[in-house]
């Protein structure tokens, strides 16, 4: 007896404090190992001073004061005020850089080409901070440093935008909270096909994986209503011909038609929801996208796209690669449309065809497939971080011209006449225009800052002037909107869209300036200016996903997320609802603006959610970041006596953090009451 006390005695003394749950539940410990609420509880007793209650501090990432300090010195430089530098090489090359004009096309030692007519793509944010200069890489962010002031950062603006965002609300580790990661979580599912350089996992010949003729018909079909109209990648007369050929002999179709075939049943079936490939075609979408996916790798393969200099063989890859952005990391896409890039280049489609000896038939079709190859190797750069595409060294090829295809004869040899009001071409033109846009800048931030203001939107390879932005806006309304009738999907469709460019361009030239200018020095109006242009951004997201008149045509927003928009209304957000700009005055008007702004991100996340039926971007890379936004704009209205509920995708986010929280305390198997109480003290701050 005397010993089982002595015993008692040791383990009460051994703790010293309560264990957790007892301190969470601010209820009496016995301090016991384990104690008596712990036993009855069932659960395992634990320190209460292992989990700290207490966020630790994030830390300042270190390229972050570097990159501080190196504007600090470029003050000092520029005001010839000695100082003795952090690093003495930087100021060399800075007076070095004040005093020569370096040459187009130089190269550093390093090999970073230090071309000041640097093209970037029009309408790609810029970040809200200073670039820097940085010898080596980390992890997502991949540096070549040069002999310029400036490093040549090979990132594409809007993915650098996003990593800052994510390091700055990464506390634990900053440095390993990457979009690369987010690709990593989204596609993940070993379900999704993959291994597109590896050989398809098919053993049954290509023949015999085609669908009936009637599905044929079905799939061909399908493409002429929703998805050529957009797209203009293939001659519709000349390739029904070859598909109704095709249908009724299916053993005889010659190689490059069997690949093109394949890519449309595969685009087909990607672009339209699970509903309409089941009702339409009586299988899973599923199990179709990966029939069809093998099948066109393997009909690509069989006919040596990669050797063989064809057209109708690069549209089907072309179409290929558009077919898998659904579902294959963007990474893995940025590859193969590097691929698409060569094939084009190879064939000689970067230089205008009109300068040599081709039909007015193939002029037109080079054309069309070169900016459309040109237009997704850019946005692929754009979502990978990669700023050098294609566009960088833009050729002389002319936009297409605007006909029907009813105007185009394979065998014609008289020059086709261009319409002056709206045709079948009508989106695909707009949507090529804006892939020829470039912003032409140099390393300098005051040159820079100064063009963005100024004329300095170039259409690559169509000559003319350089267009100020409001200029270019008129531009493209004049040239295109002018005569379209929203009475008409397609019309309304391309109204939408290109006016949903106009804000993503407007925002990218504002954030241009956000990254030239001291952030502090903008004025509240510009601001208010380019929230607004955010919020109406992704309002016209919400009609394109939400319109009945635009159905046909919804599957190609997934192909274009408002990221940019999504950028400006966190960084809004962020600093509207901080203390020291409610100290300054709390309007109904700043209030209804807020109040706009989540009505529109909670209804686009919606809609997405409703119809892309896949995992939320935006919920995945910046959840908590906005389920803190909103718990700050909730307090605010609070104080004036309003309620207000959330978006339903911050439910959502706040069950994820819920159960990220209870597995890092290591109580991943507990349920009911205890577990919900325990949750909501640790989450709320409860002690």
């Amino acid at each position: 007896m005397s010993s089982q006390r002595s015993n008692t005695a040791a383990a009460r003394s051994g703790r010293g404090t309560s264990c957790f749950l007892c301190h969470q539940r601010k209820v009496r410990c016995d301090r016991m190992k384990p104690c008596s609420n712990c036993v009855k509880a069932k659960v395992e007793c634990r320190s209460a001073s292992h989990p700290s209650s207490r966020r630790r501090q994030k830390p300042v990432p270190r390229e972050m004061l570097l990159a501080q300090i190196n504007v600090y010195e470029k003050m000092l430089v520029a005001n010839n005020i000695n100082f003795d530098p952090i690093d003495p090489r930087s100021i060399l090359e800075q007076k070095g850089a004040q005093r020569e004009k370096r040459q187009p096309g130089a190269m550093s030692v390093d090999g970073d080409s230090s071309d000041d007519e640097e093209r970037t793509r029009y309408g790609s944010m810029s970040p809200p901070f200073p670039t820097h200069r940085e010898v080596g890489s980390q992890q997502g962010v991949h540096r070549v440093t040069g002999s310029s002031s400036d490093s040549h950062v090979i990132q594409d603006t809007p993915y650098r935008a996003a990593e800052r965002i994510m390091r700055d609300d990464s506390s634990e580790d900053p440095d390993n909270s990457t979009l690369y990661d987010v690709f990593d979580q989204i596609y993940q599912d070993p379900a999704l096909p993959k291994s597109h350089l590896a050989e398809p996992d098919i053993s049954s010949p290509v023949s015999e994986l085609h669908p009936s003729p009637v599905h044929i018909l079905q799939h061909w079909q399908i493409y002429l209503n929703c998805i050529d109209p957009l797209l203009k990648v293939t001659h519709v007369p000349t390739v029904q011909g070859h598909i109704i050929k095709a249908a009724s002999q299916i053993k005889e179709v010659p190689k490059n038609i069997e690949a093109l075939m394949f890519s449309i049943y595969l685009l087909t079936v990607v672009t339209s929801t699970e509903d309409t490939v089941e009702r339409t075609f009586g299988r899973s979408k599923e199990y179709l996208v990966q029939r069809y996916h093998s099948a066109t790798h393997r009909a690509l393969i069989n006919a040596d796209f990669m050797r063989t200099d064809n057209l109708i063989l690069l549209q089907a890859y072309v179409l290929y690669i558009l077919s898998i952005r659904w579902f294959v990391d963007p990474r893995e896409v940025s590859c193969l449309a590097s691929i698409a890039v060569r094939l084009a280049q190879r064939m000689g489609c970067h230089s205008d065809p009109e300068q040599f000896s081709h039909s007015p038939f193939e002029i037109e079709q080079r054309r069309r497939l070169w900016w459309t190859i040109v237009g997704h190797d850019r946005r692929m750069g754009e979502t990978t971080g990669l700023s050098i595409t294609s566009i960088s060294t833009p050729g002389n090829v002319k936009l297409p011209l605007n006909v029907n295809d009813s105007d185009l004869h394979v065998h014609g040899t008289e020059p086709v006449k261009e319409h002056t009001g709206p045709t079948e071409m009508i989106f695909a033109l707009t949507r090529l225009e804006f892939a020829t846009a470039v912003l032409e800048h140099g390393s300098n931030t005051k040159t820079r800052s100064a063009q963005i203001s100024g004329g300095t939107i170039k259409r690559a390879g169509q000559g003319g002037p350089a267009y100020s932005l409001d200029d270019y806006c008129v531009f493209v309304e004049s040239k295109y909107l002018k005569h379209c009738d929203p009475k008409i999907p397609l019309h309304c469709c391309t109204i939408i869209t290109t006016r949903q460019t106009f804000c993503r361009m407007r925002i990218g030239s504002w954030l241009a300036r956000y990254q030239a200018e001291d952030a502090e020095a903008l004025s509240d109006a510009s601001r208010d200016m380019i929230f607004l242009e955010a919020i109406q951004f992704i309002e016209y997201d919400n009609i394109l996903q939400s319109s009945e008149h635009l159905q046909q045509y919804r599957w190609y927003t997934g192909y274009n997320f408002p990221l940019p928009g999504y950028m400006v209304i966190l960084t809004e957000l962020r600093r509207r609802l901080a203390p020291p700009m409610i100290d300054r005055g709390w309007t109904d008007a700043i209030e209804d603006t807020i109040e706009r702004a989540w009505t529109a991100i909670g209804e686009n996340q919606r809609l997405r959610e409703t119809i892309h039926r896949k995992p939320s971007f935006i919920q995945v890379t910046f959840g908590t970041q906005f389920l803190k936004a909103w718990e700050a704009y909730e307090e605010v209205v609070a104080r004036g006596g309003k309620l207000v509920s959330p978006p339903s995708f911050l439910y959502q986010v706040r069950e994820q953090v819920r159960a990220k929280t209870l597995a890092e305390v290591g109580w991943p198997h507990m349920a009911g009451p205890d577990m919900e109480l325990m949750y909501e003290n640790a989450f709320f701050g409860v002690v």
